[in-house]
This record gives C-alpha cells, sequence and structure tokens, in this order.
C-alpha cells in the first residue's frame, strides 16, 4: 500500500502533530529534551532491538515493513539527540556570555594614571 493511498481519506489535521501540547509545538526541543532525560541513547536502541526481534519472531507482520520502520525511528532518535545536544550548547553558551556581560557591568571601570 502507498503512502499516498493509505492517507488519502485521513482527515487534514493528521497531517499536523497530534500529541503535542502548544508549548512543545511552538519548541519542539522540549519534547527532544524530554526525551532524552528518560531514554539515553543506547537504551533507545536496546529497547528497539528488543521490539524488532520481538516483531520478527512473532512473524505475524511483513517484517521488511518493522525493520524499516526500526532503521528509520532510530535515525530520527539519533539525529533528535544531536539536535537536542547542539541545543544544550546553544543554551550553555548563549547564558556563559549573558553571565560575562553581566560580570563586565558590575566591574567598575579600572582608571589610567595619568
Amino acid at each position: 500500500m502507498s503512502k499516498a493511498a493509505s492517507t488519502k481519506d485521513l482527515p487534514a489535521y493528521h497531517n499536523a502533530p497530534l500529541s503535542l501540547t502548544t508549548s512543545e509545538i511552538s519548541n519542539p526541543y522540549l519534547v527532544i529534551e524530554h526525551f532524552f532525560d528518560i531514554w539515553h541513547l543506547p537504551q533507545m536502541r536496546h529497547c528497539m532491538r528488543e521490539w524488532l526481534h520481538e516483531v520478527v519472531q512473532k512473524g505475524e507482520a511483513p517484517v521488511y515493513n518493522f525493520l524499516w520502520l526500526h532503521d528509520e525511528l532510530t535515525r530520527l532518535a539519533e539525529a533528535a539527540w544531536l539536535l537536542g545536544e547542539q541545543n544544550r550548547v546553544s543554551i550553555a553558551s548563549k547564558k556563559q556570555k549573558i553571565k560575562l556581560a553581566s560580570n563586565e557591568l558590575k566591574e567598575p571601570a579600572i582608571k589610567k594614571k595619568k
């Protein structure tokens, strides 16, 4: 079944996030941060492998579809993790710049001797 055939009868709102809050839609990094606060990357990979092995052993569905989904979800999670890490570094850098600027404002100017 093609992607177009499987989604053509769905309402338009299915092409937007259904599980995110308004604040998460405004800032998707909140979701990434929350996810990786709970799951570490190795744990997530292990869970995905366990899930895949379970599907393969039962043989109730086309294995290729689940293998593809497993690989794509793993790639998505890894990309999200990278974005989250980049966001953390960016926030930390901004906080450091603000702190430095704040300290510069607090320090009295050194008077030059004449």
